[in-house]
């Protein structure tokens, strides 16, 4: 009989512990506008062909703390955002804007950034066209 209510306590424990953890996991969302970034799939997919219709896309590289853009195209493009996103925590995501003033080299430091797997979309406007290209890096 003891075994039997030891049994029932550890299981009520388990299944206890269980919950706990389950409730206090963080399940925000990728990005806090999610629903509206879905409605602009179209155009996402839009800058995405553009991009690959380009002979240089962006170089992008990672060196001592240092998140390393490089685009020979970088003097003519009119505007841009590099988006620095994490897709299990958004509180560490950054945003970092182009100034062509820089020239082709783009350098940001990354030394304060959380290590793990970060995301980078790199979208930008050219001759009235967007463009965007995304990658995967793990600092």
């Amino acid at each position: 009989m003891k075994y039997i209510v030891f049994s029932f306590v550890a299981f009520a424990l388990f299944i206890g512990t269980l919950v706990t953890i389950c409730v206090n996991q963080n399940i925000s969302l990728v990005s806090a506008t999610y629903y509206e970034d879905d409605l602009q799939y179209e155009k996402k997919q839009t800058r995405r062909q553009n991009a690959d219709q380009l002979e240089v896309l962006p170089a992008v590289s990672l060196a001592d703390h240092q998140l390393n853009i490089m685009y020979e195209q970088m003097p003519s493009v009119e505007s841009g955002l590099i988006k620095l996103t994490r897709p299990s925590d958004s509180d560490l995501d950054q945003a970092f804007v182009f100034d062509k003033q820089l020239g082709t080299h783009h350098s940001f430091n990354l030394a304060h950034t959380k290590k793990g797997l970060y995301r980078i979309s790199i979208s930008w406007k050219m001759s009235d066209k967007e463009y965007l290209v995304e990658k995967t890096i793990v600092l």
